[in-house]
């Protein structure tokens, strides 16, 4: 599984508690106008938001966190309706379903491991995947010639390094237009998703968008568009359609 940063346990209790006053407010005009239970709203309250493409309730939207499936991407309403539903045996025997984040490695409650969800940070709201460096560390060049690469953070190619000059490489699922070629079927990725190269008299990566569906982003969730390319000092990290698919600039 991709490396993510998990949802703190604060921003999820600030999660429910934002939630709980706004399901409130909705159960009561429910309930007035069509007789809704409480539960039932509760219920879809949860699938229809945490299924659409927020990926989060609004609560959720506020803090900066959503909900992901194994891969990183977002699920769909019938996952979604079926973790909202796991979360009522969350509730039961005092709660003991939602203490398990408190101790799982994961920061999954029981309705997160019984639905195969997780709490995330939100790369598009200002959430960032905090990985370590790979282990091979890099050497600084004795004479003064650089040596621009691009390094995976997290994701297909964590631990990776590859040479980027001024023709530069091309991100995708075309493995034959793609110097780094994702795998055919990985969600959120274009055939052709973006592009970065290196500029040597300024010393600067260049990540231009190529038009990708669900985008590309630098670290602290500034979209990159399409004909609007960003320069990127070394040290500094982009993402490919999520925070799953983090990557690093260095000489």
């Amino acid at each position: 599984m991709p490396r993510m940063e998990y949802a703190s346990i604060g921003n999820r209790i600030a999660a429910v508690l934002i939630d709980g006053i706004i399901i409130s407010f909705i159960v009561g005009i429910a309930w007035t106008l069509i007789g809704a239970s409480s539960t039932i709203t509760t219920i879809l309250y949860f699938a229809v938001l945490e299924g659409s493409s927020m990926q989060a309730t609004l609560g959720k939207k506020v803090v900066g966190i959503k909900v992901v499936d194994s891969n990183g991407n977002g699920i769909s309403i019938g996952e979604a309706l079926i973790r909202s539903l796991c979360r009522m045996l969350s509730g039961c025997i005092l709660g003991i379903g939602y203490f398990m984040a408190l101790w799982d490695d994961n920061r999954q409650a029981l309705h997160d491991k019984l639905a195969g969800t997780y709490v995330v940070t939100d790369c598009t709201s200002g959430g960032y995947v905090k990985s370590n460096p790979p282990a091979q560390a890099f050497i600084p060049q004795k004479n003064n010639r650089v040596n621009p690469c691009i390094i995976g953070i997290s994701g297909q190619f964590a631990g990776s390094c590859t040479k980027v000059d001024e023709r530069g490489i091309i991100f995708g699922r075309d493995r034959i237009g793609c110097q780094m070629a994702f795998g055919e079927n990985t969600p959120g990725i274009s055939r052709h998703h973006c592009a970065v190269s290196f500029n040597p008299i300024t010393n600067m990566f260049i990540v231009n968008d190529l038009g990708s569906t669900y985008g590309t982003f630098l670290e602290n969730g500034t979209k990159i568009l399409q004909g609007q390319p960003i320069a990127l000092k070394c040290g500094e990290r982009f993402c490919i359609a999520s925070p799953m698919n983090m990557f690093e600039v260095r000489l």
